[in-house]
């Protein structure tokens, strides 16, 4: 199983640096993949035309992808070569 987040960046707590997808993964226990994109929320919504790019050390998830494409919504995946960066 993996989780999908809109939400991506780095945290810092007490000093040390940890990307919000790996916190997301050290809460609920599972892969997190993080969707990017300019304006991603608001042109979705609005049913414009957008791309993202989904970031994922679990080549799995790039399986998936066609599900979340529509008319007006590209998702391209890619497969990231590293899973922490601290």
């Amino acid at each position: 199983m993996v989780v999908y987040s809109v939400r991506q960046g780095l945290d810092v707590t007490e000093g040390k640096l940890d990307l919000i997808s790996n916190i997301i993964r050290k809460m609920l226990k599972i892969d997190c993949a993080v969707l990017m994109g300019a304006n991603i929320a608001s042109d979705v919504a609005q049913e414009e035309f957008c791309e993202a790019t989904v970031g994922t050390c679990v080549p799995q998830t790039c399986i998936h992808m066609h599900t979340y494409t529509y008319a007006y919504m590209h998702i391209n995946c890619k497969k990231l070569e590293f899973y922490n960066i601290v």
